[in-house]
């Protein structure tokens, strides 16, 4: 309702630029988007559209100073004074939106004022990255890259973001800015200097750029080797995917996909088959899949993708494993969620449960169709069904 009632205000100082009068436009302008900020911090039910009409102000704006150019020093003045105390990005990106009206003398103004903001901000490096939105580290950082690119010196940009290094991120940022300007030698070197500081593969963001540039320049070997050491990590479908890509790239998928299977068949202390589980169903070999979950379990979520598998040709296996399931989900009085559909259940999942389940199918499926009856008001038959499509849709 906010962003529609002045939206006719901001029609009319929109035609006052097009009708001439584009320097008495600046000031309603200017009104007008405090107000459009201060409606934002309050007005949580209309986000979207007033942000919408604050970029649009914003652009209003930039015509207007263009077809009436302020004095050039006094309005780097006031744009970096509202970039820097705003608190919604407005004209954070001005060096670059307004070049052609600030001019040398403009841009010179601003540049000395945001520089003496910028030595007031530390370096980070790794384990610095709790101190990356502190203060008005943000906004001063946004300011001194728009003036960078404003500069068009790609050295000037990377200078700007290399002050911050505490995040694979940070390190992905860069490498980013140098292959973009066709730098694709010193773009490899900041990402395998980034891989190197941050070595755990949780952001994989990083390690797939590097392995791109590994391709790109003929090492296709080293991306295949990369895989290799997120997949020794952390042993699931999601690295494996990786491996399988990049070794297919080099033509040594085969070979890989035999150590890779060996490594995830190792048993791990306090640890199920889930690992190996994902990836077999990732791979389509849900008998395999099925043989390893009922020797030494897997977590809830992808017994109940087997179950959904394994509903054509074995009912009962799939019934055994979906009785047990909402029984234990009924038990436990936890909801189910869109992105969880079971909690914990703690199936043992050995295969003399599920064998002896299976003889005992009807009775099972007595107890299924009682249970549900009885707990309709507290699990959804639509959230069961919900959640085992979207187990088929994970393992395809």
């Amino acid at each position: 309702m906010y962003a529609r009632g002045i939206e006719t205000v901001v029609d009319q100082v929109e035609r006052l630029i097009e009708t001439g009068h584009a320097k008495e436009s600046v000031g309603l302008i200017e009104a007008a988007l405090r107000g459009v900020e201060n409606a934002m911090a309050h007005l949580s039910g209309e986000g979207i559209g007033v942000q919408l009409l604050r970029e649009r102000l914003e652009a209003m704006h930039v015509r207007a100073c263009t077809a009436a150019p302020p004095e050039p020093e006094d309005l780097a003045r006031s744009l970096f004074a509202w970039a820097l105390s705003g608190a919604w990005d407005t004209f954070s990106d001005a060096p670059v939106l307004y070049r052609d009206v600030l001019g040398d003398r403009g841009l010179a103004v601003y540049r000395s004022l945001a520089e003496a903001e910028w030595v007031k901000v530390p370096a980070l490096k790794a384990g610095d990255q709790f101190k990356a939105h502190a203060g008005n580290r943000l906004r001063i950082s946004t300011m001194m890259e728009s003036l960078a690119r404003a500069s068009g010196t790609v050295d000037d940009v990377v200078a700007v973001k290399s002050k911050d290094l505490s995040s694979p991120w940070s390190y992905l940022q860069v490498a980013e800015v140098l292959r973009d300007s066709g730098r694709f030698p010193e773009a490899l070197t900041w990402a395998e200097r980034g891989v190197g500081e941050f070595p755990d593969p949780r952001d994989y963001r990083l390690r797939d750029f590097l392995a791109e540039e590994y391709v790109r320049q003929g090492r296709g070997e080293d991306a295949v080797r990369l895989a290799w050491e997120e997949f020794l990590r952390h042993p699931g479908s999601s690295a494996w995917e990786r491996l399988k890509k990049r070794s297919e790239v080099a033509r040594s998928w085969e070979s890989w996909r035999i150590q890779a299977l060996d490594h995830a068949r190792i048993p791990r202390q306090g640890e199920d088959s889930s690992n190996l589980v994902d990836i077999l169903c990732f791979e389509g070999d849900f008998e395999s899949a099925w043989r390893e979950a009922t020797a030494r379990g897997c977590n809830d979520q992808l017994w109940s993708s087997l179950a959904t598998a394994r509903q054509d040709g074995h009912p009962d296996d799939s019934l055994v494993v979906w009785h047990r399931l909402l029984e234990k989900s009924l038990r436990s009085r936890t909801s189910t969620t869109a992105s969880t559909p079971w909690p914990s259940c703690g199936i043992s999942g050995s295969a003399s449960d599920f064998s002896a389940g299976s003889k005992t199918s009807t009775a099972s499926s007595k107890a299924f169709g009682q249970r549900t009856r009885r707990g309709r008001s507290s699990c959804s038959c639509r959230t069961v069904r919900a959640g085992s499509e979207r187990g088929v849709t994970r393992v395809r």
